[in-house]
């Protein structure tokens, strides 16, 4: 299938998704002659049998052609192989059954435009603890999703544009559901389900006790699950670029929840509640239609250090800000903020940084 016009857009934005999870290897042209511990299968069209008895081999990527189709049978020959990537126009499709044997494998990064089916051979690789799976054709999350009990990190962004033309025709990308079995993945730390075009999430996304980090951006939620405040060690969410019109009251009772992004949505409403936050310290929400009741409701989030509210359309803040007394810095470059209301707004909040132009944003 010719796919020249999209698998481009589809690589590089999955591999800047995947930079935060996935450290990223950088090859050039490689001596396939000479055993290395590093090795980079770059433009070829087949596998190179001969370094299958390459006992030093600890890091495989694959950056090869169309033509390049098949992963050897025996591929567990690599018995000590920890890191696999591939992407790139790999034609690889299907993976064989001797790739779940890799026992010392911890660390996988799919990038593909041909891949349409999740492979089992990856669900099975037991002692698998970081999945990078960036696969826009794929037509669904698997079942049994949760078997890969020894995740740590997971990173499903998928779909970055609803359609797209394939053999010159409009292929229009159905959305995906993340599976029930999501809830038995009790190690994992960082989940990244982003660009899924998702309309919903599973209560059982509750379950996941040791999660500490969870993006939901560039998704269609208009609510979130309230069995979201069962996890209790979270810390970081990012909802950007979603359907919301609340905020939803699910993050409350998040008790340890630092860090909230929630660019480019709506809040017409914040319900009550907000002040359970205690540990609440950042809110980024950045080109959102924001109603003044709702900046009011967001005032009882008592110990918030940094708030960006840039770009949201803003004219005036509703009193009450002065009860934000632990505020460092307040962003609302790109309002229609008048100088009487921010000189107004520094005599409330003299100890606070209040940007009414575009500084850099760093180390939040």
């Amino acid at each position: 299938m010719n796919r020249k016009i999209v698998s481009v857009i589809f690589i590089c934005a999955a591999l800047m998704c995947s930079a935060q999870y996935s450290e990223t290897y950088r090859f050039e042209r490689q001596d396939l002659t000479k055993e290395n511990e590093v090795v980079s299968l770059d433009e070829l069209k087949e596998f190179p049998k001969h370094i299958l008895d390459w006992k030093k081999m600890r890091v495989l990527s694959i950056i090869s052609e169309r033509e390049f189709t098949e992963i050897p049978k025996d591929i567990d020959r690599l018995e000590n192989l920890e890191k696999f990537s591939m992407s790139g126009s790999t034609g690889v499709t299907k993976f064989p059954n001797s790739f779940s044997r890799l026992n010392k494998l911890h660390e996988i990064t799919i990038h593909s435009i041909f891949i349409k089916e999740f492979p089992q051979q990856i669900i099975r690789v037991k002692n698998l603890e970081s999945l990078g799976f960036f696969c826009p054709f794929l037509e669904e999350y698997p079942s049994n999703l949760g078997d890969m009990k020894n995740l740590k990190t997971l990173n499903l962004a998928c779909r970055t544009i609803d359609k797209a033309i394939v053999d010159e025709k409009d292929f229009i990308f159905r959305p995906l559901v993340i599976p029930k079995s999501i809830g038995s993945l009790k190690k994992l730390e960082a989940l990244s389900v982003s660009q899924s075009m998702l309309q919903s999430l599973p209560d059982e996304i509750g379950d996941l006790q040791n999660l500490k980090r969870l993006d939901l951006s560039i998704n269609q939620l208009k609510t979130l699950p309230v069995s979201l405040s069962k996890l209790k060690n979270l810390v970081e969410i990012t909802l950007d670029h979603n359907s919301f019109k609340e905020f939803p009251s699910a993050l409350y009772d998040i008790e340890n929840l630092v860090k909230v992004n929630y660019n480019n949505n709506t809040i017409q409403n914040i319900p009550s509640g907000m002040e359970k936050m205690k540990n609440l310290k950042y809110f980024f929400a950045s080109k959102c239609k924001i109603s003044p009741s709702a900046l009011t409701g967001l005032y009882n989030a008592s110990n918030l250090e940094i708030i960006d509210l840039s770009d949201c359309q803003i004219e005036s803040l509703p009193p009450g800000i002065e009860k934000l007394i632990h505020l460092k810095t307040l962003f609302l470059s790109g309002n229609k903020i008048s100088s009487a209301e921010a000189e107004s707004l520094r005599k409330k909040l003299p100890n606070t940084k209040i940007h009414l132009n575009s500084p850099a944003k760093r180390g939040f």
